[in-house]
């Protein structure tokens, strides 16, 4: 693979410039004896003169310029006598540099010499001060010398052995400088020296030094904060897009060619920078963020490297951090580079021959090796563990158990569900082999688990891990919990399963926080298990989010399950509505909200599929409201959720311009105060918008309604009438007030909410608020003043979506990142140029971390609108009027 070339850094070139320009008494020098006649004599004839002549002058006397910088058997070199000016030093170090890149045989000559290191290897440890010139001259000398030293022979020299180390040493210190031009002086010299095996093997034994401040660099790249909270797949850091932290592209191009060069030891290096840096993770989140070609190419030939050498540890862990789908992605791109698409091509086809044999036991080994435990199927499948329990044990002599107990020994602070995932797959193993609990004991889990217990966190309690035995022993009684009563004894374990998953993870997909989450779980799960329409429902959108976990995201409409408890529920539905006893709960209006969910997420797009629900849910709480029964908008908790889901709901549905609104299109907000004056404008933190920009959504969908039946009835010469003109005038004015008089304050949450936010989820609501209202933006300038999509207002506020999407960055879920797909596909309707790529990279991003299919179904149509758009007169609205589609982006 080519390689782009490597231009000297502006910092070195400039010191040494700086150096050869300044005046020196050599005179006066000689007569102190810091050097010799002879020495002068050489200096003299090689300094400020054409290279052409200094070649020929070296080439006539390369014993004598050997002497002058290494020394002789009966002369000092000119360092050794000239220790003591600086001065003299610093330009001998540059004049050194400059004669063997000039007279490439003076480097034959030199290393030919007994040892010709020995001038300038303490130089190295000249001074500790990063601003000292002399260790990064004699590093920058050393390294060109060296390099030539390893090339010249395949076996490796003991000056070499001796001389790298010190080198890998020094230039470590300034990958570690917080200089972005000493880090690139530092990286370029590592890679010049990688070019053997030998080298390679050396700078892998000093990795603690040498490998730990790269991955750094890498992980600053991509905005990593180094904390415990679980986001993407696989990874223990909450990880932002895009190329932050300092780090440039050229930077971030050299540390990714060290790291590839390092590769080619695949066979050496890839268990433990797997085990020690979670590279896989970080790799993967790489590429999912690279914003170049040549970065991309880096990235992949990495792990293509690693993978192949390392097949049978590291291609699980690919697996669990969804690799394969990210190369899916990546296959559907435009690229051109013929090694990138060679690598490409070789990891898809590699990752698809092993996944074609995976087993279950493959998937929860990979997922307890990556030391990120989450409620996968497996943990919860009595089957499995059945069926597995003893080869866990037994597996690559204990490694499992091992690993296990590594995790559990751990904090995790931040994200306690690990630890109780751990002790549940604890219980298991004592339930199935009850007669291996020594082993398990004398790796310390009997102990962890009985403080784990003792826990008042209510993640740890018996009925969360299901740690339960038979009769023990005496001498082992304490092992053996109480049994828990399981309230999903009467569903099928394929039911159990589901619903499992929707508690641990599906549920996060539809919550910014955790306590958002907790509520959602603890009011529909009990109502389920009592309302079988609500029940099949709830595991069609659990069913949903597995499809897209396992890579499915394209097939989830024709799987059969999903498709078979989305006709139960239906069926209910309907036998519900009619029961007098039912008719008019809170069941109902859960059911109609869920079925909703199930077919946005799923990617609906035809007529009448998830616009009926919210059809339906608006007749339900009319129908409360006429017989009496307690209003949506009382104080009862889940009817007040109810009515937040349904608001928000009708007004993303106002943005989607297919149709009149619902709920009508008759004015229903005041815009001249924002709010209704007895209630606080809360910001949403179901949706992470405020309430006044909810209602300002709505009243965009009504009059871009009123405008489109206007025009038909008009004609298209009348498009920008006064009144559509004056109702835009008024819609922005309101959501410029709301921009200026949230920028100075807080925002005000719904009570009891702020207290369980940290500082970082409310900025993140802030930022994801800002987004919808640069969306409420642009749908005022495209869709009421038709304007163009190049115009300066549409692209400022494109811009600024991007960046706040940016800023808040992935998550897995419980963060206003899972709300973001709406604002990012209105900036992707509108964007030009390298902000398409950026929507693209985001929404693919969007989509492997909350994986929601219609994230993935929003950029397919992006794609299509992108190619398919008539001019930049055509909005979004009237692009699915022609392609007869009923999308909403969420």
């Amino acid at each position: 693979m080519s390689t782009m070339p490597l231009e000297p850094p502006t910092y070195l070139s400039s010191l040494q410039n700086n150096i050869r320009a300044r005046p020196i008494p050599w005179e006066g020098a000689v007569r102190a004896g810091n050097i010799t006649d002879e020495h002068l004599k050489k200096i003299k004839a090689v300094d400020k003169v054409r290279k052409d002549q200094r070649r020929q002058t070296v080439e006539g006397d390369i014993p004598g310029y050997v002497s002058l910088l290494s020394g002789s058997s009966d002369a000092k070199s000119v360092l050794d006598l000239a220790s003591r000016r600086t001065d003299i030093v610093q330009y001998i170090l540059v004049l050194a540099a400059d004669l063997i890149n000039d007279v490439p045989s003076l480097s034959s000559a030199l290393i030919a010499h007994p040892d010709p290191y020995k001038p300038f290897l303490p130089l190295l440890r000249h001074s500790s001060n990063a601003e000292d010139p002399i260790p990064l001259l004699t590093s920058t000398f050393l390294t060109n010398l060296v390099s030539v030293s390893i090339a010249s022979s395949s076996k490796s020299a003991a000056r070499d052995e001796q001389a790298l180390p010190q080198l890998y040493t020094y230039l470590s210190t300034l990958t570690q400088n917080q200089d972005s031009g000493l880090q690139d002086i530092g990286v370029q010299e590592l890679s010049a020296l990688l070019r053997t095996s030998r080298s390679r093997e050396i700078f892998w034994g000093q990795r603690g030094e040498t490998v730990g401040p790269l991955v750094e660099i890498l992980r600053a790249a991509t905005g990593a904060k180094d904390n415990s909270s679980s986001t993407i797949a696989g990874s223990s850091r909450a990880i932002e897009p895009g190329i932050s932290g300092g780090v440039g592209v050229q930077l971030l191009y050299r540390v990714l060619l060290v790291l590839w060069q390092l590769s080619f030891e695949g066979r050496l290096i890839g268990d433990d920078l797997q085990s020690d840096y979670e590279f896989l993770q970080l790799y993967t989140h790489l590429l999912r963020l690279s914003p170049k070609e040549k970065t991309t190419r880096l990235l992949l030939a990495t792990l293509n490297n690693l993978l192949s050498s390392n097949r049978a540890s590291l291609l699980p862990v690919a697996v669990f951090v969804r690799l394969p789908a990210l190369l899916s992605n990546l296959s559907g791109r435009h690229l051109t580079d013929p090694d990138l698409l060679e690598d490409l091509k070789s990891l898809s086809d590699m990752l698809d021959e092993y996944t074609k044999t995976q087993t279950t036991f493959d998937q929860y080994a990979a997922e307890l090796q990556s030391g990120h435990l989450r409620w996968s199927p497996p943990h919860r499948n009595p089957t499995f563990w059945k069926d597995n329990a003893r080869r866990i044990l037994d597996d690559a002599n204990g490694a499992l158990p091992k690993k296990l107990a590594e995790i559990i020994s751990k904090d995790c602070e931040n994200d306690k569900q690990v630890l109780a995932i751990a002790c549940n797959d604890v219980g298991h193993l004592v339930k199935e082999l009850p007669g291996r609990r020594t082993q398990l004991e004398k790796l310390g889990l009997k102990a962890r688990v009985m403080e784990l217990m003792a826990d008042k966190d209510e993640s740890y309690s018996p009925g969360e891990f299901i740690y339960t035995t038979q009769a023990s022993p005496p001498a082992l009684e304490s092992f053996a919990l109480t049994r828990s009563i399981d309230p999903f004894s009467s569903l099928s374990q394929d039911q159990k399963a589901l619903l499992h998953h929707f508690l641990s993870d599906a549920s996060q997909i539809t919550a910014c926080h955790s306590g958002m989450q907790q509520d959602i779980c603890k009011m529909i799960v009990p109502m389920a298990l009592q309302t079988p329409s609500l029940m099949y429902a709830t595991m069609a959108l659990s069913a949903i989010h597995l499809q897209a976990l396992n890579n499915q995201s394209e097939n989830v409409k024709s799987a059969p399950d999903i498709a078979r408890f989305m006709a139960l529920s239906l069926e209910h539905f309907r036998a519900e509505l009619q029961d007098p006893s039912v008719k008019g709960s809170d069941a109902l209006l859960a059911t109609a909200r869920t079925l909703c969910l199930a077919e946005i997420h799923s990617g609906a797009i035809h007529p009448n599929s998830w616009r009926a629900h919210i059809e339906g849910a608006k007749a339900l709480m009319i129908a409360c409201d006429i017989q009496g029964a307690l209003s949506p908008r009382s104080s009862d908790g889940f009817r007040r959720y109810l009515d937040r889901w349904y608001r928000s709901i009708v007004s993303l549905t106002a943005l989607t311009g297919n149709g009149p609104p619902i709920g009508g299109t008759t004015h229903q907000f005041d815009l001249s105060t924002g709010n209704q004056q007895d209630s606080p404008d809360y910001l949403d933190d179901y949706w992470g918008f405020t309430i006044s920009l909810a209602a300002i959504f709505r009243e965009i969908g009504a009059a871009s309604w009123r405008t489109q039946q206007n025009l038909q009835c008009r004609g298209v010469a009348e498009a920008k009438d006064t009144s559509s003109l004056s109702e835009a005038a008024a819609l922005e004015s309101s959501v410029r007030q709301l921009m200026d008089r949230e920028a100075d304050s807080q925002p005000v949450f719904y009570p009891g909410v702020v207290e369980g936010l940290s500082s970082t989820s409310i900025s993140q609501f802030m930022l994801c608020n800002e987004a919808f209202q640069h969306s409420a933006l642009i749908q005022i300038h495209r869709r009421l003043r038709k304007m163009p999509a190049s115009s300066p207002e549409v692209q400022g506020s494109v811009k600024r979506i991007l960046e706040c999407t940016a800023e808040i960055g992935p998550s897995s879920g419980l963060s206003p990142w899972t709300m973001l797909t709406t604002p990012l596909f209105i900036a992707g309707c509108e964007a030009r140029g390298e902000d398409r790529e950026t929507v693209r990279q985001l929404l693919s991003c969007l989509h492997d971390t909350i994986r929601v299919p219609n994230v993935l179904q929003s950029l397919k149509f992006l794609e299509q609108y992108w190619a398919s758009q008539i001019d930049e007169n055509e909005g979004w609205s009237q692009f699915l009027d022609r392609m007869r589609y009923d999308f909403i982006p969420y």
